[in-house]
Protein backbone atom coordinates (compact mmCIF):
# COMPACT_ATOMS: atom_id res chain seq x y z
CA UNK A 1 0.00 0.00 0.00
CA UNK A 2 1.24 3.33 -1.01
CA UNK A 3 2.26 6.03 1.97
CA UNK A 4 0.00 9.07 2.31
CA UNK A 5 2.96 11.64 1.17
CA UNK A 6 2.96 9.44 -2.23
CA UNK A 7 -1.08 10.02 -2.44
CA UNK A 8 -0.84 13.43 -1.49
CA UNK A 9 -0.76 15.10 -5.22
CA UNK A 10 -4.13 13.98 -6.07
CA UNK A 11 -6.59 16.42 -4.64
CA UNK A 12 -8.74 16.21 -1.04
CA UNK A 13 -11.82 17.17 -3.10
CA UNK A 14 -12.23 17.03 -7.26
CA UNK A 15 -13.30 20.75 -7.50
CA UNK A 16 -13.09 23.29 -9.74
CA UNK A 17 -11.43 25.54 -7.58
CA UNK A 18 -8.55 24.39 -5.38
CA UNK A 19 -9.95 26.19 -2.49
CA UNK A 20 -13.24 24.24 -1.65
CA UNK A 21 -13.07 22.16 0.88
CA UNK A 22 -14.25 19.07 1.66
CA UNK A 23 -17.92 19.05 3.61
CA UNK A 24 -18.28 16.31 6.26
CA UNK A 25 -21.87 16.43 8.28
CA UNK A 26 -20.20 14.84 11.34
CA UNK A 27 -16.55 15.10 12.99
CA UNK A 28 -16.66 11.48 13.00
CA UNK A 29 -16.85 11.30 9.12
CA UNK A 30 -14.09 14.35 9.14
CA UNK A 31 -11.89 11.95 11.12
CA UNK A 32 -12.63 8.86 8.92
CA UNK A 33 -12.17 10.82 5.81
CA UNK A 34 -8.34 11.91 6.80
CA UNK A 35 -7.80 8.32 7.84
CA UNK A 36 -8.25 7.09 5.08
CA UNK A 37 -6.35 9.70 2.93
CA UNK A 38 -3.55 8.80 5.57
CA UNK A 39 -3.78 4.92 5.18
CA UNK A 40 -7.00 3.75 2.66
CA UNK A 41 -7.48 2.84 -0.76
CA UNK A 42 -5.15 4.55 -3.61
CA UNK A 43 -6.17 8.08 -4.92
CA UNK A 44 -9.20 8.11 -2.03
CA UNK A 45 -10.92 11.66 -2.34
CA UNK A 46 -14.03 13.41 -2.35
CA UNK A 47 -15.79 14.23 -5.67
CA UNK A 48 -19.08 15.70 -4.16
CA UNK A 49 -20.25 15.24 -0.53
CA UNK A 50 -21.94 12.03 -1.46
CA UNK A 51 -19.07 11.00 -3.97
CA UNK A 52 -16.16 9.54 -2.94
CA UNK A 53 -13.63 7.79 -5.47
CA UNK A 54 -10.37 5.67 -4.89
CA UNK A 55 -8.73 2.09 -5.52
CA UNK A 56 -9.73 -1.52 -3.68
CA UNK A 57 -10.71 -0.83 -0.47
CA UNK A 58 -9.58 -3.49 2.20
CA UNK A 59 -12.33 -4.71 4.78
CA UNK A 60 -10.70 -1.96 7.21
CA UNK A 61 -11.41 0.91 5.01
CA UNK A 62 -14.92 -0.71 3.87
CA UNK A 63 -15.50 0.29 7.87
CA UNK A 64 -13.78 3.63 7.86
CA UNK A 65 -16.62 4.05 4.68
CA UNK A 66 -18.79 3.16 6.68
CA UNK A 67 -18.20 5.89 9.48
CA UNK A 68 -17.43 8.36 6.65
CA UNK A 69 -21.53 7.70 5.67
CA UNK A 70 -20.93 6.12 3.03
CA UNK A 71 -23.85 3.82 1.91
CA UNK A 72 -22.89 2.43 -1.20
CA UNK A 73 -19.96 0.43 -3.00
CA UNK A 74 -19.88 0.65 -6.94
CA UNK A 75 -17.42 -1.82 -7.64
CA UNK A 76 -15.95 -1.39 -11.46
CA UNK A 77 -13.39 -4.43 -11.45
CA UNK A 78 -13.27 -7.36 -13.86
CA UNK A 79 -10.80 -9.03 -12.46
CA UNK A 80 -10.47 -11.45 -10.04
CA UNK A 81 -13.83 -12.13 -9.27
CA UNK A 82 -12.91 -13.92 -5.87
CA UNK A 83 -11.94 -10.68 -4.56
CA UNK A 84 -15.47 -8.94 -5.99
CA UNK A 85 -17.41 -11.95 -4.11
CA UNK A 86 -15.47 -10.94 -0.64
CA UNK A 87 -16.23 -7.45 -1.01
CA UNK A 88 -19.27 -8.18 -2.11
CA UNK A 89 -20.07 -10.05 1.39
CA UNK A 90 -18.44 -7.47 3.59
CA UNK A 91 -20.18 -4.54 2.16
CA UNK A 92 -23.29 -6.35 2.97
CA UNK A 93 -22.37 -7.27 6.22
CA UNK A 94 -21.77 -4.05 6.91
CA UNK A 95 -24.94 -2.84 6.19
CA UNK A 96 -24.37 -1.11 2.68
CA UNK A 97 -25.33 -1.54 -0.68
CA UNK A 98 -22.70 -3.39 -3.21
CA UNK A 99 -23.01 -2.88 -7.27
CA UNK A 100 -21.03 -4.05 -9.68
CA UNK A 101 -20.45 -3.00 -12.77
CA UNK A 102 -17.36 -5.26 -14.27
CA UNK A 103 -15.42 -3.96 -17.30
CA UNK A 104 -12.06 -3.42 -18.28
CA UNK A 105 -10.51 0.25 -18.87
CA UNK A 106 -9.32 -1.00 -22.16
CA UNK A 107 -12.10 -2.06 -23.62
CA UNK A 108 -14.70 0.77 -22.96
CA UNK A 109 -18.41 -0.17 -22.36
CA UNK A 110 -21.59 0.76 -24.20
CA UNK A 111 -23.72 4.25 -23.29
CA UNK A 112 -26.16 1.61 -21.49
CA UNK A 113 -23.60 0.29 -19.53
CA UNK A 114 -22.55 4.26 -18.59
CA UNK A 115 -25.75 4.98 -17.78
CA UNK A 116 -26.39 2.24 -15.67
CA UNK A 117 -23.23 3.61 -13.30
CA UNK A 118 -24.32 6.86 -14.02
CA UNK A 119 -27.61 6.38 -12.67
CA UNK A 120 -25.96 3.91 -9.36
CA UNK A 121 -24.53 7.38 -8.40
CA UNK A 122 -26.73 9.83 -8.55
CA UNK A 123 -29.71 7.55 -7.06
CA UNK A 124 -30.38 9.41 -3.79
CA UNK A 125 -31.38 6.06 -2.58
CA UNK A 126 -27.97 4.83 -3.01
CA UNK A 127 -27.14 7.64 -0.23
CA UNK A 128 -23.48 8.72 -0.20
CA UNK A 129 -21.83 6.12 -2.92
CA UNK A 130 -17.83 5.02 -2.91
CA UNK A 131 -16.93 4.19 -6.63
CA UNK A 132 -13.68 2.37 -7.06
CA UNK A 133 -11.44 0.00 -9.43
CA UNK A 134 -8.31 -1.75 -8.50
CA UNK A 135 -6.11 1.94 -8.32
CA UNK A 136 -8.79 4.49 -8.92
CA UNK A 137 -6.76 5.77 -11.75
CA UNK A 138 -8.43 4.51 -15.40
CA UNK A 139 -11.63 3.04 -15.20
CA UNK A 140 -12.22 5.23 -12.07
CA UNK A 141 -11.34 8.22 -13.74
CA UNK A 142 -13.49 7.41 -16.73
CA UNK A 143 -17.00 7.33 -14.70
CA UNK A 144 -16.12 10.16 -12.61
CA UNK A 145 -15.05 12.46 -15.38
CA UNK A 146 -18.39 11.25 -17.10
CA UNK A 147 -20.33 11.71 -14.23
CA UNK A 148 -18.49 15.30 -14.11
CA UNK A 149 -19.86 16.16 -17.78
CA UNK A 150 -23.05 14.57 -18.05
CA UNK A 151 -24.68 15.63 -14.39
CA UNK A 152 -22.40 18.35 -13.33
CA UNK A 153 -22.14 20.39 -16.11
CA UNK A 154 -18.72 20.30 -16.76
CA UNK A 155 -16.60 20.82 -20.30
CA UNK A 156 -15.24 16.59 -21.47
CA UNK A 157 -11.80 19.01 -21.66
CA UNK A 158 -11.77 20.22 -18.00
CA UNK A 159 -13.48 16.57 -16.06
CA UNK A 160 -11.03 14.28 -18.23
CA UNK A 161 -8.27 16.67 -16.74
CA UNK A 162 -9.10 16.90 -13.43
CA UNK A 163 -10.78 13.38 -12.76
CA UNK A 164 -8.44 11.38 -15.18
CA UNK A 165 -5.38 13.05 -15.78
CA UNK A 166 -4.55 14.48 -11.97
CA UNK A 167 -5.22 11.23 -10.94
CA UNK A 168 -2.20 9.34 -12.73
CA UNK A 169 -4.03 8.41 -16.16
CA UNK A 170 -1.52 8.15 -18.90
CA UNK A 171 -2.21 7.49 -22.63
CA UNK A 172 0.11 4.06 -22.39
CA UNK A 173 -0.60 1.53 -24.94
CA UNK A 174 -2.86 -0.44 -23.02
CA UNK A 175 -4.77 2.86 -22.45
CA UNK A 176 -4.13 4.91 -25.10
CA UNK A 177 -8.09 4.64 -26.38
CA UNK A 178 -9.47 5.71 -22.61
CA UNK A 179 -10.05 9.59 -23.85
CA UNK A 180 -11.55 8.60 -27.39
CA UNK A 181 -13.67 6.07 -25.42
CA UNK A 182 -14.60 9.06 -23.02
CA UNK A 183 -15.53 11.51 -25.73
CA UNK A 184 -17.56 8.81 -27.72
CA UNK A 185 -19.55 8.64 -24.04
CA UNK A 186 -19.85 11.82 -23.44
CA UNK A 187 -21.50 12.07 -27.12
CA UNK A 188 -23.72 9.18 -26.92
CA UNK A 189 -24.76 10.08 -22.55
CA UNK A 190 -25.34 13.72 -24.05
CA UNK A 191 -28.12 12.82 -26.85
CA UNK A 192 -29.78 10.24 -24.07
CA UNK A 193 -30.03 12.27 -21.64
CA UNK A 194 -31.65 15.25 -23.85
CA UNK A 195 -33.78 12.24 -25.38
CA UNK A 196 -35.17 11.58 -21.65
CA UNK A 197 -35.78 15.32 -21.23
Amino acid sequence: MSSFTERAPYPERLAVTPDVACEFPTEAARAAFQSLRKSGPDRFSQVTPTLYRGGQPTEADLVRLGLLGVNTVLNLRREERRVRRAEANEVTRLGMRFFSFPYYGVFGGSGSFFTRILDAMRNPEHGVVYVHCRHGRDRTSLAIALHLVVDQGWSPDLAWKRAAIEYGHKPTFWYSEMRGNFDKMVRRLRVARAGRV
